[in-house]
């Protein structure tokens, strides 16, 4: 049995926001936005800027900013309590069912413009941060370890997608095993453009800020029109593009790096939309190896290995359970040992 309770993930900083002396606050009032940085990427149902009025949550949103870089570090809250007492012909409050807001409603359109201007302002700088970091001496040689580490996952990988396919197509007739996974192929979405006839199934929620890929056409709010393709008589016309954000391409497949995530984060983390298993710098044994004697160390190279090697396993094996494809339990612990057995005789050379 476990206690079930809210822990606030581990914090690198805090900023505060407040509307007083901006244009938005003449509908807002003087309402404080607080946004944290936190020192290893959320899942995704912690990332966002809670929208709070009269003690009652609303929506959690990044306000157009989902899925950039950096994002995913971004958390917090801002309460309004002119979105309670708001009594304007367009109701604020979506009345789908959705958890959104009506980005119709001047009070919210006003939250939403507030909100995303002051989260991009901090990833900016999140990301101008991490561009110093790169070039550091120091970040340096971590990237290269991490390119080393990624290029033994990456042939394992390609290896094992090849083998599992062949096996599935042999006994269940299915050759898209990784459909719905992030291992799989980015599945193809549309955005407003020439490439072929399409309708417009909805005016947002396509793939804008707030979506997937870019469009021309789409709200500062909820992303752009949403469309669908059709033989029949269009009323617009569309481009075809990939689901997700482009991975790196020297990458071929999963990425490795480096990061300060804190001491209470776990020696790694996966992060799955971008693909990257991240290696916490300030994990206590990892600290410990990097202190004795710096990134040169043999002790610290074999113990990162070690620990990506494993975090990947998991990976796999999680990917694959989330899709199904485990009947039995016992089935993708086999897999774990099978995967770091595999890197294990892959990495051997490393530990010479």
């Amino acid at each position: 049995m476990h206690k079930c309770e809210f822990v606030e993930p581990p914090v690198a900083t805090t900023h505060t926001f407040r509307s007083k002396g901006t244009p938005f606050e003449a509908v807002l009032g003087d309402v404080e936005l607080k946004i944290k940085v936190a020192k290893a990427p959320l899942e995704e149902e912690l990332q966002g800027v809670a929208i709070i009025s009269g003690g009652v949550w609303h929506e959690t949103s990044l306000v157009g900013s989902e899925r950039k870089p950096f994002a995913n570090y971004i958390f917090g809250s801002v309460a309004v309590p002119a979105l309670a007492t708001d009594r304007s012909p367009i109701s604020p409050f979506d009345m789908s069912r959705s958890m959104r807001l009506n980005p119709r409603n001047e009070v919210v359109a006003q939250i939403y413009g507030f909100v995303g201007l002051n989260i991009e302002r901090v990833r900016l700088e999140l990301e101008k941060q991490d561009r110093e970091r790169r070039n550091a001496a120091e970040a340096k040689k971590l990237e290269k370890e991490a390119n080393a580490i990624a290029e033994i996952i990456n042939k394992d990988f390609a290896d094992w997608k090849t083998q599992i396919r062949k096996v599935s197509a042999q006994f269940s007739g299915r050759t898209d095993v990784f459909s719905g996974t992030a291992l799989g192929d980015d599945e193809p979405v549309l955005v407003s453009g020439t490439e072929l006839a399409a309708s417009v199934v909805d005016t947002t929620g396509g793939p804008g800020p707030m979506g997937a890929g870019g469009s021309s056409d789409q709200s500062s709010a909820s992303g752009g029109r949403k469309f669908e393709s059709t033989l029949d008589s269009s009323d617009a016309t569309a481009d075809r593009v990939k689901g997700r954000p482009k991975r790196n391409p020297s990458a071929g497949g999963f990425r490795v790096d480096f990061a300060n995530m804190g001491t209470e984060e776990a020696r790694a983390k996966y992060e799955r939309d971008n693909r990257t298993i991240f290696i916490n710098l300030e994990h206590p044994q990892i600290f410990a190896a990097r202190q004795r004697g710096g990134l040169e160390d043999p002790s610290l190279r074999r113990l990162s290995f070690e620990v990506a090697f494993s975090e990947y396993a998991i990976a796999l094996a999680s990917e694959m359970a989330g899709a199904g494809h485990y009947l039995d339990p016992v089935d993708p612990i086999t897999d774990i040992r099978a995967t770091i057995n595999r890197l294990a005789v892959a990495g051997a050379k490393l530990y010479a």
